[in-house]
């Protein structure tokens, strides 16, 4: 069949008409192109409705030119005048693109077969046949336009996440402005029901938040001051204000709709076959058919009366041979597929991506952020003779009140948890000045000083090793050593074991990624050797690889890649510090909602809620992907292989021709709009 017909034109964009062979340039890509011809093509859009209505007159008029042929008897010329209405109104939008197809010198298009296949049709009597086809032909590009609608819409309506306006604050008054016109550190407040249109934090208001349109999460979210809000979420409780961080071209959404853009234009080696194999397999079609209408003439030694038979069976045999179930169903799948990965919590940024993904064996990931929350906990206190748990607390507390690292953080968590009524801060008696060090931080405050750290930075500090508590054997990712320094030397006052909280869903993860068949899981970590196994223990990975820097982790993707024979390797990440690995995986997945730019840019998956589990969702959907579109592409070679040997011998009407190429190709179509499901 020819382009699929869209039922909304949308902005131009380049990509598109690339893909119908058009050459354009394009002024501006606000929006993604949907699947079809894009709004600056100058083939006209048709509504569904004049559809159904030029199918609907065709019918009458093509029933009343069957009577009037059947009870009057017309000269052959009026038999042909009396059919041609009907097929004019049908088919002229066919002719046209065909006429057009040829000026552009692309002869082989599907207007340019049905052309031929009906003209043909009419130069040998067939009228009745020639109306059915461009009839059924037209009903084809209908419902395959609905069919295609139907299954790209889990992507199409990311266009409606972003706000084009936000509510900004100026002179204690507020006033309604273009999004991208506000800057960062603008304050804007966000409605009840509204849609959040910038990232920021809120700095005023508590409110639950819908995120299930960057996430695919349908539970709400707290949103509480100092917390971040992204755009195209949706405010569902009350008003907030929100301190602006990033600009509308950095966006969440934005980052998304670009993401979205990136995998729809993206071509799978798959469909870069289909493409191919359309440029070769019409031309070879074409010159079968006539070859077909040709030889057995010539070989019967009366050309002239066989002719007209062998011509219709090769008209047929054009009808039956167009390759539509492969161009449109195989792009349309792969769409559906992307569709159903976004709706689920997985953008898969191309087809090529969506390939390697359902070919995947082993996976790998990071582990603090990934698999761990990167918020630490106290987990255990061990304080030396002559010091109480709250007290060794709450000097390691004050002496970290200078840093936001995770540990300091959570440190200080801890002591407000277990003593919330003493203050840690510097202004009672705490400390004036902290000095980062390697292992550790340093805090001093007139001749006090107080040490917190590991053991070789206790060690450097003046601690004797004798003294220090032995935590070789703990479970706890982190040991935090505390010692006070004065005049009489140091004093050890014990340690604090804190561990990286395992994610919910981080087992879960790897169980279901075992399911799968997924044959090998492994664990890489910049974190100690006993926290790194700790974490594979807990999770059930096959294998872990600890006290790696970012180079070691691509060295170590590297080596496992070349232990595999065949499938892909994924690496799930997060930081910074995963966008090297993430960039020389098979496939490079990061985590979209609190995970690094420079990592999600990499990446070739964005998991969008920070659901490691969400990995797994995105494998099963693509495999599920590929499984339709090869029984797809099975399904129509066997069926036209089977019509072309009956078309051949004269056993095939055009009527089982035409269902051969429309009702295989809608088949497809339907089989692939399965893909779009979750």
């Amino acid at each position: 069949m020819g382009d699929i017909h869209k039922i909304n034109e949308t902005e131009p964009d380049e990509s598109c008409c690339h893909s119908h062979g058009h050459d354009h340039d394009h002024d501006g890509d606000d929006d993604f192109c949907e699947i079809g011809r894009c709004g600056c093509c100058d083939e006209r859009h048709t509504s569904v409705k004049t559809q159904i209505a030029i199918l609907a007159v065709t019918a009458v008029l093509f029933v009343a030119a069957m009577a009037i042929s059947h009870f009057l008897t017309l000269p052959e010329w009026g038999k042909a005048l009396i059919f041609a209405v009907p097929y004019l109104i049908c088919g002229g939008n066919v002719l046209i693109n065909c006429f057009k197809n040829i000026v552009r010198r692309r002869f082989f298009e599907a207007e340019t077969l049905m052309t031929v296949a009906t003209l043909g049709a009419f130069a040998i009597g067939e009228y009745p046949e020639a109306v059915a086809v461009i009839w059924l032909f037209r009903l084809g590009e209908l419902l395959e336009g609905l069919a295609t609608d139907r299954a790209s819409n889990s992507i199409k309506a990311l266009v409606d996440i972003r706000p084009d306006e936000a509510e900004i604050e100026r002179g204690g008054r507020t006033e309604r402005v273009r999004a991208d016109s506000v800057e960062v550190g603008a304050v804007i407040v966000v409605r009840a029901g509204a849609r959040v249109p910038l990232d920021g934090e809120v700095i005023e208001g508590e409110t639950e938040l819908d995120t299930s349109a960057l996430t695919g999460e349908a539970i709400p979210r707290a949103a509480l001051p100092g917390d971040t809000v992204y755009s195209g979420s949706v405010n569902l409780v009350s008003p907030v204000r929100v301190r602006v961080t990033k600009t509308a071209g950095d966006s969440a959404a934005s980052r998304i709709l670009g993401m979205v853009r990136e995998s729809l234009s993206a071509k799978s080696k798959a469909m870069s076959f289909t493409e191919r194999f359309s440029h070769i397999y019409t031309p070879a079609v074409v010159a079968a058919a006539a070859l077909l209408s040709l030889i057995p003439p010539l070989v019967s030694g009366d050309f002239a009366a066989n002719f007209g038979k062998w011509f219709y069976r090769a008209l047929e045999f054009l009808v039956v041979s167009c390759p539509c179930a492969f161009v449109i169903s195989v792009p349309l799948t792969f769409v559906a597929g992307l569709g159903a990965a976004s709706k689920a919590g997985a953008l898969i940024k191309g087809s090529n991506y969506l390939e390697l993904l359902a070919k995947a064996e082993t996976v790998v990931f990071d582990k603090t952020g990934t698999l761990t929350t990167g918020s630490f906990s106290v987990t255990e206190i061990k304080a030396a003779e002559g010091v109480s748990e709250t007290e060794l607390l709450r000097e390691a507390a004050a002496a970290e009140s200078f840093s936001d690292h995770p540990i300091a953080v959570s440190l200080r968590r801890a002591y407000r948890e277990k003593a919330s009524d003493e203050p840690i801060s510097s202004e009672d008696g705490g400390f004036t000045r902290a000095e980062t060090v390697n292992g550790g931080i340093i805090s001093e405050n007139s001749g006090k000083t107080t040490v917190c750290g590991n053991s070789s930075l206790l060690i450097r500090s003046g601690v004797a090793e004798s003294e220090l508590f032995d935590v070789s054997e703990s479970a706890a990712a982190t040991s935090v050593h505390v010692a006070r320094i004065d005049g009489e030397g140091a004093i050890y006052l014990g340690v604090i074991l804190l561990s990286d909280e395992l994610k919910p869903g981080a087992a879960k993860a790897v169980a279901q990624l075992r399911r799968l068949g997924i044959k090998r899981t492994v664990i890489l970590t910049g974190d100690s050797k006993r926290a790194g196994e700790a974490a594979a223990r807990a999770v059930g990975a096959d294998e872990v690889y600890s006290e790696l820097l970012p180079e070691d982790k691509v060295s170590r993707v590297e080596e496992i890649m070349a232990q595999m024979n065949g499938g892909s390797l994924v690496f799930l990440g997060d930081g910074i510090n995963d966008a090297p690995v993430i960039a020389r995986a098979d496939v490079g997945a990061a985590m979209g909602g609190l995970g690094a730019d420079a990592a999600v840019e990499s990446a070739d998956v964005v998991i969008m809620d920070d659901k490691p589990e969400k990995l797994a969702a995105g494998i099963r959907i693509a495999r599920r992907t590929m499984r339709i579109l090869r029984s797809n592409v099975a399904f129509a070679l066997g069926f036209k292989l089977l019509v072309l040997l009956l078309c051949g011998i004269g056993l095939g009407p055009m009527w089982l021709a035409v269902f051969g190429d429309v009702g295989v190709t809608l088949l497809c179509i339907l089989n692939a709009a399965r893909a779009a499901s979750a």
